[in-house]
């Protein structure tokens, strides 16, 4: 699954994850797989350019689906840290946080 997302200030970045979506499996962390990178197609400040940044080894990932009451679609971190978080129209701004605990951002 990939998630891409133009934010208000053009930058253009997501998430990929080759984890299967359960049907029914809301508001819930489910874990991602060793495939799992975020990726920027265009920055307007920190990011040169088209980059993709790898989970560190030691990491789990998850992600958390939203239902239809929650303000978010997907929230893709930790149970602990949100690495990207993903609203729906009209509730928030998605952001990215990049945090370099979790990917080799370089």
């Amino acid at each position: 699954m990939i998630f891409l997302v133009q934010d208000t200030n053009g930058n253009k970045f997501g998430c990929y994850f080759n984890t299967e979506i359960e049907k029914g499996k809301y508001d819930t962390w489910i874990p991602t797989d060793n495939k799992t990178f975020v990726f920027s197609l265009k920055s307007n400040k920190k990011i040169p350019g088209m980059m993709k940044f790898e989970m560190k080894s030691d990491v789990t990932f998850s992600y958390n689906l939203g239902t239809t009451s929650s303000s978010f679609l997907i929230d893709f971190g930790t149970t602990s840290w949100h690495e990207m978080y993903f609203y729906k129209k009209g509730c928030g701004s998605c952001h990215w946080d990049q945090s370099a605990n979790y990917f080799n951002y370089h």
